[in-house]
């Protein structure tokens, strides 16, 4: 049951923190990278980059909790950089294809919440997925 107790702590700390820091990564993002250029692809994918590293240092963190059964944690942050990423991107493609189109800003800011929404949650998700795996090898090795 203490594992248990662990995992939950494990994911609302990751979630917490994966939301604030990708918010973070978005928000060097808009400092440092312009809003637009002959290279938008390479600038979204800039920032995309910037969300997710923010994202998945915040699900690191959640596996920063010593016992013993945390993972290696290079593997951990190979899933939560990759995780992190690639909910970054699925929500920018999910927010752009479904934000309202009547106003500009709240368009901007519907598209950047989901952005970062779902970095954090594909940040956690892939490295609890994978933290699981590991465990479960472990356990019936």
């Amino acid at each position: 049951m203490e594992t248990v107790a662990y995992l939950i702590v494990r994911v609302v700390v990751g979630l917490l923190l994966a939301g604030l820091l990708g918010f973070g990564g978005y928000i060097m993002s808009n400092l440092f990278v312009p809003p637009a250029g002959a290279e938008e692809h390479l600038l979204v994918n800039v920032r995309l980059a910037c969300v997710g590293v923010g994202a998945g240092l915040g699900a690191l963190a959640g596996w920063a909790i010593r016992d013993e059964t945390r993972p290696p944690i290079a593997v951990l942050a190979i899933l939560a950089f990759g995780g992190g990423f690639l909910g970054a991107w699925a929500g920018l493609e999910f927010a752009e294809g479904n934000a309202d189109h009547y106003d500009a800003w709240t368009r901007h800011l519907q598209i950047s919440r989901t952005t970062v929404f779902s970095a954090a949650g594909g940040a956690n998700l892939l490295t609890l997925a994978g933290a699981s795996l590991l465990n479960w090898i472990r356990r019936n090795s």
